[in-house]
């Protein structure tokens, strides 16, 4: 008997070797997956969709990020933004430092850790297709029990139109089947105001 488990375990051992890793970590897809493609657009970008449930906060209408300015090699302070859980016509804005960093076999800084609400943990991001053409980026977090979430990120002159098939194959395909949509035409006229000094107008370009 004890010879049957000894195989057993070989044969398990071979199938996890021999099982394709996640999107987010194929080496195949790592020249998509750089963060600095993110970090380098001082746009404001929008969350267009999510998974759904509580897999990821918030996980109310209206989110945003934008780039404030460099802090170091790896690091920058964000601007967040998203509607308030109790009333979703006020925004709440803070900001946050965003750190980046690589995982294993990644030449370049795949993974960005920020925090998403006010006094939130710092969750690390890996950014699973980034497609800086079309305007728009999925990022992926696993939480604590392993569930998976997947977000849809858009600059404003794509937010507005259907999300660029690059990334909407990717994101069907590699992430939970729940989602919901995030983005709504109220979004510009709540953040706009939030925006910090020097900013007088939604930046498009």
């Amino acid at each position: 008997m004890q010879w049957i488990t000894v195989v057993m375990q070989v044969l398990a051992a071979i199938e996890i070797a021999l099982a394709s890793p996640p999107y987010e970590d194929d080496p195949q897809y790592y020249k998509h997956q750089r963060v600095a493609d993110l970090v380098s657009i001082s746009q404001v970008l929008l969350v267009k969709r999510q998974t759904a449930g509580n897999v990821l906060f918030p996980n109310t209408r209206c989110q945003a990020m934008r780039r404030v300015r460099r802090i170091a090699e790896n690091s920058y302070l964000y601007q967040i933004f998203y509607s308030n859980p109790g009333r979703e016509n006020q925004m709440i804005s803070f900001t946050t430092t965003l750190t980046t960093s690589l995982t294993a076999l990644h030449r370049q800084a795949n993974v960005m850790v920020y925090q998403t609400v006010v006094g939130g943990p710092f969750t690390n991001y890996k950014v699973m297709f980034a497609d800086a053409r079309n305007g728009c980026f999925v990022l992926v977090t696993k939480t604590q029990d392993l569930q998976k979430g997947c977000r849809i990120l858009q600059t404003p002159l794509t937010v507005t139109k259907p999300v660029p098939m690059s990334c909407l194959k990717v994101y069907f395909e590699n992430c939970p089947t729940e989602s919901v949509e995030i983005y709504d035409i109220f979004c510009r006229s709540m953040i706009t105001p939030l925006l910090r000094a020097g900013i007088k107008r939604w930046p498009v370009k």
